[in-house]
């Protein structure tokens, strides 16, 4: 296995500080271009302040609580069983109150599913 560079490690360090993923066998060039990118829009939610979250954040739904009651989760192409639960590409709302700790603690840290807090309606 070659050696990495030095300027290969000095921008690894730079996309970790950033929270960037990337494939490893992005090349340097590549990965300097996609760290100067999210550096400039890194700097650019810096100058727009507090007031952007205010812009991007949703409203909460008319009558629902400040804690989101469920969870949306979307699964892999092919499928996929998680906590007893068989999830697809059609997103599945699930209550909080219907789900143990350690099946959240489950649907949570399954990297192949797309797990989203949400509020549930009355009606599901």
């Amino acid at each position: 296995m070659a050696r990495k560079s030095a300027a290969r490690l000095t921008l690894e360090v730079q996309a970790e500080t950033l929270g960037l993923q990337y494939p490893a066998n992005i090349s340097n060039k590549k990965l300097a271009a996609l760290i100067a990118e999210a550096a400039e829009a890194n700097q650019a939610a810096q100058e727009a302040g507090p007031g952007l979250t205010e812009l991007t954040t949703p409203a909460p739904a008319p009558g629902a609580g400040d804690e989101p009651d469920g969870l949306k989760v979307t699964g892999p192409k092919q499928g996929r069983w998680r906590a007893g639960l068989y999830f697809t590409r059609e997103a599945r709302v699930l209550r909080l109150a219907d789900l143990t700790d350690q099946e959240v603690t489950a649907l949570d840290g399954d990297l192949k599913l797309d797990v989203v807090r949400c509020h549930v309606d009355q009606d599901d």
